[in-house]
């Protein structure tokens, strides 16, 4: 009894320590940084949207096409939208900077690590 109360409690501890850290990465930086991008949209600045506007949707771990061979190396696509949904873009980011960026599209999902959904 003893050996499964301590289980039970190890993983809860281990699963409350996931939750809120998408693929280990710190969301509050992956937001600012969608935000700071999303804002230089000529749409995003025309629609009047502000920085609370901005919504993460997904991201998932990503390598340059073609090159699933050399692993990961800290790539990332995010998928973003406007609370309205009138306008939905994804961009690329690498986790040793936050910096987002053009460029998804030279990006595949790197199947082996997957995808968060922000949005369920």
């Amino acid at each position: 009894m003893k050996r499964l109360l301590t289980t039970l409690l190890l993983a809860g501890v281990v699963l409350t320590g996931c939750g809120g850290n998408p693929l280990g990465l710190d969301e509050e930086r992956l937001q600012e940084g969608v935000v700071e991008r999303a804002m230089t949209y000529a749409d995003v600045k025309e629609g009047d949207y502000i920085e609370q506007d901005i919504e993460l949707v997904k991201v998932c771990a990503a390598v340059p096409r073609g090159k699933q061979e050399y692993g990961h190396q800290g790539d990332y696509v995010v998928f973003w939208q406007t609370k309205d949904t009138e306008v939905q873009d994804h961009n690329h980011f690498n986790e040793s900077d936050y910096i987002v960026e053009f460029g998804a599209n030279s990006y595949e999902e790197f199947e082996e690590i997957g995808c968060h959904n922000f949005k369920e």
